[in-house]
C-alpha cells in the first residue's frame, strides 16, 4: 500500500471535517498518555511515559492544517493577572521552545524550565497555559460516518473542537492559538466562534 504524507492526511481531514453532514463521534481513550505516539508503559510505577510529543492543527481549512504547535516565549497578559505563556503556532525564530511530554499522574506537561504542567486554564479563555490550574488535556479518538479519524485528539470534558485565532505576544511574535471551545461559569458563550477565529483540532501524530 502506497504511503501517504501527513500533509495529504490533513487535506483529506479538512474536507471530512467541514462537511455539514458528516455524522461525528468522539470516545475518551484509556488512560492520559497511553494512546499517545512514542507510549512507554513504566512498570515500575504502573504508568505510562512519553518523550517528545507533537501537536499539529488540523481540519482549520486554512494555511493553520499541519502547522506544529509549540511551546516558546509566547507571553501573555490580562490585567489584574501576572504574564503567563501560551501554546501557539508561529514560525518566529531566535525562540527558546519546550520540548512537551506526558506522565499519567499529572498529563502532558514541558521537560525544561521546572517541568510545568499543561493545563487548559478556564479562568484564561479556555487556552492552553504552563500552570497546575484547570482542566487536564485529554486523549480522544475521533469518528467521522464510524469510521476513525488519525491521531490523537486532545480536549477535556467530552470537546475536542477548537477554535483558533490569530494574536501578538508580549514580545511581538505574530502567532495562531487555541482555544477550547467548552462553555464554562466565567465564559458561558465559549462554545461559540468569535470573529476571526477558525474552528480546528489539536492532534497527537
Amino acid at each position: 500500500m502506497p504511503s501517504i504524507s501527513p500533509i495529504a492526511h490533513f487535506a483529506t481531514l479538512a474536507v471530512l471535517f467541514n462537511a455539514a453532514t458528516a455524522a461525528t463521534e468522539v470516545r475518551l481513550n484509556t488512560g492520559v498518555c497511553r494512546t499517545l505516539p512514542g507510549a512507554i508503559p513504566n512498570i515500575d510505577k504502573g504508568n505510562t511515559v512519553v518523550g517528545e510529543v507533537s501537536l499539529y492543527a488540523v481540519g482549520t481549512g486554512a494555511h493553520l492544517d499541519g502547522l506544529p504547535a509549540s511551546w516558546g516565549s509566547i507571553t501573555e497578559t490580562q490585567r489584574g493577572l501576572p504574564p503567563w505563556e501560551t501554546m501557539g503556532l508561529h514560525n518566529a525564530t531566535g525562540i527558546a521552545r519546550y520540548l512537551i511530554g506526558c506522565q499519567d499522574e499529572t498529563g502532558l506537561g514541558t521537560f525544561l524550565g521546572g517541568a510545568k504542567a499543561i493545563r487548559i486554564n478556564t479562568d484564561k479563555e479556555s487556552t492552553l497555559v504552563l500552570n497546575n490550574y484547570g482542566l487536564i488535556p485529554e486523549p480522544y479518538s475521533y469518528y467521522v460516518d464510524g469510521t476513525k479519524q488519525p491521531g490523537v485528539y486532545m480536549g477535556a470534558a467530552g470537546e475536542v473542537r477548537w477554535a483558533w485565532s490569530e494574536a501578538t505576544s508580549t514580545n511581538g511574535v505574530t502567532y495562531w492559538k487555541p482555544r477550547l471551545l467548552i462553555a464554562t461559569d466565567s465564559n458561558p458563550s465559549g462554545k461559540e466562534l468569535r470573529q476571526g477565529e477558525v474552528q480546528g483540532f489539536l492532534v497527537a501524530k
